[in-house]
């Protein structure tokens, strides 16, 4: 499956879901992330979940190399780095989510495709 992944930040902080308990890696956080529907581009894919989950309408810049993750064999993720246009969270539905400071990802669990382009992004390390 190709996946967008939104690296969405805002003056130093990262827009992060919390996925659904019982759900697989329920609790843990990630950056947004969506599979990439049939005949759909990985930037419109992710802005479109962006914004249906965390009412946050961000635009994408550029898309990063792609990188598979030893947990979900199968997957390819595809990190598209996005410039929000108004950072306000206003969603009420179930994705929870919010925004973390980089020194916040250290003492959260992040899910396994998270935790792969944190420690291979220069940016950000864990």
């Amino acid at each position: 499956m190709l996946v967008a992944v939104g690296i969405v930040e805002h003056e130093g902080r990262f827009l992060m879901r919390r996925r659904l308990p019982g759900s697989p890696y329920g609790g843990t956080w990630e950056f947004p992330m969506t599979p990439i529907d049939f005949g759909d581009t990985v930037e419109h894919s992710i802005e479109s979940w962006v914004f249906e989950s965390a009412g946050v309408r961000a635009f994408s810049g550029a898309v990063g190399p792609a990188f598979d993750c030893k947990d979900l064999p199968g997957d390819r993720f595809f990190p598209v780095k996005m410039v929000p246009e108004i950072p306000r969270i206003s969603s009420t539905g179930p994705n929870f989510c919010k925004w973390l400071k980089i020194n916040d990802l250290h003492n959260i669990k992040l899910s396994p495709p998270s935790v792969m382009y944190v420690k291979e992004n220069e940016k950000i390390s864990i």
